[in-house]
């Protein structure tokens, strides 16, 4: 093992972060200045800003049961008017859209004997 070598390997290394490092505090970005990147773009998408509108109080709940100092432990029961009806009978729309999923499970691998342009398996 040549140290002469390894020795001068680093320390060109360090010399050369010392250099790194010194310019790009001298003419790099300073701190808290942006500059646009790369994929910014000048458009009406990024004009578009959040509007801040005022709630409709008619269609909002206000959660008394969250207002106190302390907040409602895994023995309290939610407000009346938040708790499911127990006789509630579920329409034929409700009980499809909880039926469970049948059919062949997802694969990554393609069947035997199909080939991919078949649509079996990966893509």
């Amino acid at each position: 093992m040549n140290y002469e070598t390894i020795g001068f390997g680093l320390g060109a290394f360090a010399a050369g972060a010392v250099a790194w490092t010194a310019a790009t505090a001298a003419f790099g970005p300073k701190p808290g200045s942006r500059h646009a990147a790369s994929n910014d773009r000048d458009s009406a998408e990024t004009d578009k800003r959040f509007v801040e509108r005022p709630g409709n109080p008619a269609a909002e709940h206000v959660p008394t049961d969250l207002m106190g100092d302390g907040h409602p432990g895994n023995d309290s029961r939610a407000v009346e008017a938040f708790r499911p009806d127990p006789t509630a009978v579920p329409s034929e729309a409700e009980k499809e859209a909880l039926r469970p999923a049948t059919g062949p499970a997802p694969t990554l691998v393609a069947d035997r004997g199909s080939s991919f342009g078949d649509g079996a398996g990966a893509a």
